[in-house]
């Protein structure tokens, strides 16, 4: 937060409220005090339209695009809460830490399967679920499914209704990262906002 001075309003009253809303969120241990505002709700309110219209406003767009407005102010809460000075890369990629997860798993007696598609999830009476996956079906005790909900759903008919009812129609969005490998840092810094209207991209990462 140390690019304040550079905001592009001059008025000092947005960039202390900025700094104020900023020092909050920082400090702000719980995040369900904020669960029934949005982004845009809660730093009109707080910060300021002007101060959301510019700091704010630029990065949801590009981010969210037409959803932008309805984001819930605890994702916001945690770009700024859980940031640190701290965030890097794994030196050689991370990879190696999917080939150790892979190998502790094996080593446990588990099993590791790539490439198999999973198509149909089915709860049994006595407990457990049926999973058919590759051709075949095999009885598991316990699933868990990391994809987005309403693909979970659609595998499994048997879900109850009010799961259905509350994330079967819920939008989940894509990114699409480029990633650049270079023989020289292109910056200093790990991570650049860029809430300038307009740019042809949400922001960038080096690796120093």
């Amino acid at each position: 937060h140390r690019d304040l001075h550079s905001f592009p309003t001059r008025r000092s009253s947005d960039l202390i409220r900025l700094g104020t809303v900023i020092a909050y969120l920082k400090t702000e241990k719980v995040y369900q005090r904020l669960e029934r505002w949005t982004v845009e709700e809660w730093l009109c309110r707080w910060a300021g339209p002007k101060v959301y219209r510019t700091f704010a406003e630029p990065l949801l767009q590009q981010k969210f695009g037409e959803f932008s407005s309805h984001i819930a102010m605890p994702w916001f809460w945690s770009r700024i809460h859980l940031r640190s000075r701290s965030l890097g890369y794994l030196q050689g990629g991370f990879q190696q830490l999917y080939d150790a997860l892979a190998e502790r798993i094996t080593a446990a007696g588990g099993t590791v399967r790539l490439g198999s598609a999973v198509s149909s999830l089915e709860p049994l009476p006595e407990g457990g679920l049926l999973v058919s996956h590759g051709g075949k079906t095999e009885r598991f005790d316990r699933v868990v499914s990391t994809l987005p909900a309403h693909l979970t759903i659609g595998l499994t008919p048997a879900m109850p209704e009010d799961f259905k009812a509350r994330y079967a129609e819920a939008p989940a969005l894509g990114a699409h990262c480029l990633v650049l490998e270079m023989d020289r840092p292109l910056t200093n810094t790990y991570w650049i906002a860029i809430n300038e209207p307009g740019f042809p991209f949400l922001d960038r990462k080096s690796v120093v």
